[in-house]
C-alpha cells in the first residue's frame, strides 16, 4: 500500500492536477467537452472562498484530487480523480472522507454530484459513502450525449 497524505490543493500542485484531469476525463472531442478543467480553472477554484480543493500526495507527486463548492449548508462535489496507476487503493474514498470532515466543520448537511451513467467505479464509491440516486440529467455530457446520474447525500442535522 502506498503512503500518501491529503492536503489542501495549492498553486504548485496545479500542473499535476491538470495532467490527471486530462487523463481521467478526456474523451471524444476534447475541444467540446466542458468536463475537462484546465489548470486555470483549478487556479480559479482554489482562490474561491466557497470551495474545498484537496490533493493526495505521495512525496511531491499528486496522485489524486477532489473538489467541491459550497453554498450555505450544501456542497456540490465537482471532481474526484486518481492517477490511473494508483486507482483501486482507496485514495478517492479517503479524499472524499476528508472533504466530508471539512464539510461537517463548515456546517454542510447536503451534498450533490453528477456522474456518467457508465461510470460504475465512481457510482460504487459514491453509494458506498451514503449517496442515493436522486435523478437523471438526460444527454448531459456533450462529448457523447451520455446521461448524468444525480446523486445526493443528506447528513444529519438538528432542528432549531
Amino acid at each position: 500500500m502506498i503512503q500518501y497524505s491529503i492536503e489542501p490543493m495549492q498553486e504548485r500542485h496545479l500542473p499535476q492536477v491538470a495532467a490527471i484531469e486530462r487523463a481521467s476525463f478526456g474523451r471524444g472531442d476534447k475541444s467540446r467537452s466542458y468536463e475537462i478543467w484546465s489548470e486555470q480553472s483549478y487556479r480559479d477554484e482554489v482562490a474561491k472562498d466557497n470551495s474545498v480543493c484537496l490533493v493526495a500526495l505521495s512525496g511531491d507527486q499528486v496522485i489524486g484530487y477532489c473538489s467541491m463548492y459550497t453554498c450555505v449548508d450544501e456542497g456540490h462535489i465537482t471532481k474526484v480523480a486518481v492517477e490511473e496507476n494508483y486507482r483501486g487503493q482507496g485514495i478517492a474514498g479517503r479524499l472524499m472522507d476528508r472533504m466530508f470532515e471539512m464539510g461537517a466543520d463548515m456546517g454542510l448537511q447536503f451534498y450533490e454530484l453528477e456522474v456518467r451513467r457508465s461510470n460504475d467505479a465512481a457510482i460504487g464509491l459514491y453509494t458506498g459513502r451514503g449517496f442515493q440516486l436522486a435523478g437523471i440529467r438526460k444527454k448531459y455530457y456533450t462529448d457523447n450525449g451520455e446521461d448524468a446520474m444525480i446523486y445526493t447525500r443528506q447528513d444529519s442535522f438538528e432542528a432549531k
